[in-house]
């Protein structure tokens, strides 16, 4: 009887493993991988602000793996952004990962600051490395090594590492396991797990999950958009209706030249009706595909006062917008596969009508997930906008076309002239003189999976919504771990100061030690910490933009930046100004 018991105690036990997807040898570290493995992650140089000024071909990425005791250097890149005027409004700056044509200098500095940005994949992440520990190069052991701790929000005990390194004298080379490709004549994007292709108008026309996770097949018609307002030019348009070809996108595209995990497509993209294209209210549409998914952003006012445009101070054009639909149309390689949202689960998609909940929540941030034997395609979409008189999930099943909301834009459809679970969003009645905006932002996986459940999609959307936390940990290098915690000190005045946007704060260390720089208020309390950890002899600069700890801008007034160091501390006062 004792045997037994034990029996299935142990028995017990496998079960609770195996169902929690732990396996015998699976650290946490591998488990948090394979939670979120299709999550990327993207830090900027701000959250690094001991790589502050450090040449980007310096810095590397490792993860340690427990398995083997070694090292393995990470895909990662390092995409530099830099500030300037924007061509299409010269008034306004903004950083930018391309540089534009009429800028005086055609690259960007070389220099890890400011907005630049690290990323990678969190399925590429590993263990913890001992922190005597150090790859095997001369020149990075005389600097500190960043420790990158990745934590799931929800449980922190679900940690995974990755290690930052200094050096300009690493020789292995970032590997490229993604097979990112970009097809110019195309305006396509190929990567090892999915295609994704884009029409004259710039707007989505097809998607390929390839095998094994897929089926291979292009299962998508059209990413089609529906306008109903009137237009108010030479004559007036009383409700005109607009669709996606109504979209002029300019023939300049730009793209990350060698993408090894995040390809960006830059465009810029404007209004054309009745042969009138609206040069000037150009907006800029910003995609990035990263190996398993993609975020689509851009967008445009509509708002009266921001669109009267003048030609030769006589004309006047006003858009004045009532009804707006977002949808994404599948077309008939589709067939078979289901729709799953947080309302409806598991709606067949077939070309014939179904019965549909369409229960949207306000503000919208809108999952669903269209799964089979053809792949997985989740996407959710979340807007700002919540003035409208009503907002609904709009889908339609119907391989003989029409549209579902033929009473506001009329039956005749665009693409293939089918719809196979052409599901989105329906903005209705919009307040006549209220300000509105065109968005597009969607953020897209394409998943290598195999008919999803309702759940699946639920699981995504919350890991859309809390992503990831990152930690960074200086430890000294071997060299510097024999020196003394410095004991002379300096922190220079900020500049500019006041400042508006962002500050520089610069110090100055005599020693390399563990530097703690923190932004309080004027009643003492704590806003920012900009540092804690090790840093090395020189001079060092922070930034700060003016956001507290949960990236919320802070009101105009007086702050305090201090620096500590072992007990030791200065301080100076920074006027923030908005």
């Amino acid at each position: 009887m004792k045997k037994i018991t034990v029996t299935h105690k142990y028995f017990l036990v496998f079960i609770l493993v195996t169902s929690l997807g732990i396996g015998w040898g699976t650290t946490r570290a591998q488990e948090l991988c394979d939670v979120r493995k299709y999550e990327p992650v993207v830090i900027t140089a701000k959250q690094l602000p001991s790589l502050n000024n450090v040449p980007v071909r310096e810095i590397y990425l490792y993860a340690y793996h427990d398995s083997t005791s070694s090292w393995a250097m990470m895909p990662f890149q390092i995409d530099e952004r830099t500030y300037g005027p924007d061509p299409i409004n010269p008034e306004i700056s903004r950083w930018f990962y391309f540089i534009p044509e009429e800028w005086s200098t055609d690259h960007h500095d070389g220099i890890f600051n400011n907005y630049d940005e690290l990323v990678f994949m969190v399925r590429d992440l590993g263990d913890k490395a001992p922190d005597r520990l150090f790859i095997d190069n001369e020149e990075a052991k005389t600097h500190p090594k960043i420790e990158l701790i990745v934590q799931d929000p929800d449980n922190p005990a679900l940690k995974a590492y990755g290690y930052i390194f200094r050096s300009s004298t690493i020789p292995d080379t970032v590997p490229e396991p993604y097979g990112f490709n970009y097809f110019a004549e195309q305006d396509s994007i190929v990567t090892k797990y999915y295609a994704i292709g884009l029409n004259e108008n710039g707007t989505v026309d097809g998607i390929v999950i390839k095998k094994p996770g897929g089926n291979g097949e292009d299962i998508f018609d059209l990413l089609k958009i529906r306008f109903l307002g009137v237009v108010d030019f030479f004559f007036t348009l009383p409700d005109v209706i607009l669709d996606e070809g109504s979209l002029y996108l300019y023939p300049e595209k730009y793209t990350t030249e060698h993408p090894v995990v995040r390809m960006i497509r830059y465009v810029n993209m404007t209004l054309e009706v009745a042969g009138v294209r609206f040069d000037e209210i150009t907006f800029p549409v910003t995609s990035k595909f990263y190996p398993f998914s993609g975020t689509i952003r851009g967008g445009t006012s509509l708002a009266p006062q921001d669109l009267i445009i003048y030609y030769g101070g006589v004309i006047e054009i006003q858009v004045i917008l009532k009804h707006l639909r977002e949808s994404w149309d599948y077309n008939s390689n589709a067939i078979g596969m289901k729709f799953y949202n947080q309302y409806n689960n598991g709606l067949i998609i077939d070309g014939n009508p179904d019965l549909v909940n369409k229960t949207i929540d306000i503000p919208v941030n809108a999952w669903d997930l269209t799964t089979g034997e053809q792949g997985s395609l989740f996407k959710i979409g979340q807007f700002k906008e919540q003035k409208w008189g009503s907002v609904e999930l709009y889908y339609y099943d119907n391989k003989n076309g029409g549209q579902a909301d033929s009473l506001i834009f009329g039956d005749f459809d665009t693409g293939d002239n089918m719809s196979y679970g052409d599901n989105g969003v329906l903005f209705q009645n919009k307040p006549d003189q209220d300000s509105v905006t065109i968005e597009l932002n969607y953020t897209v996986y394409f998943l290598p999976e195999k008919h999803l459940t309702q759940s699946d999609g639920e699981r995504l959307a919350h890991f859309v919504n809390n992503p990831v936390k990152i930690s960074p940990q200086l430890i000294a290098g071997v060299e510097q771990r024999e020196q003394s915690i410095p004991t002379s000190f300096s922190l220079k005045q900020n500049y500019p100061n006041p400042f508006n946007n962002s500050t520089v704060i610069p110090f100055n260390l005599l020693t390399s030690g563990h530097v703690q720089l923190q932004i309080f208020d004027s009643n003492g309390s704590l806003v920012k910490t900009l540092a804690d950890g090790w840093f090395i002899s020189g001079t060092h600069h922070l930034y700060w933009d003016g956001s507290d700890d949960n990236n919320r801008q802070v009101p105009s007034g007086i702050y305090f930046c201090r620096i500590s160091i072992l007990g030791l501390s200065q301080t100076r006062k920074l006027l923030f100004i908005k």
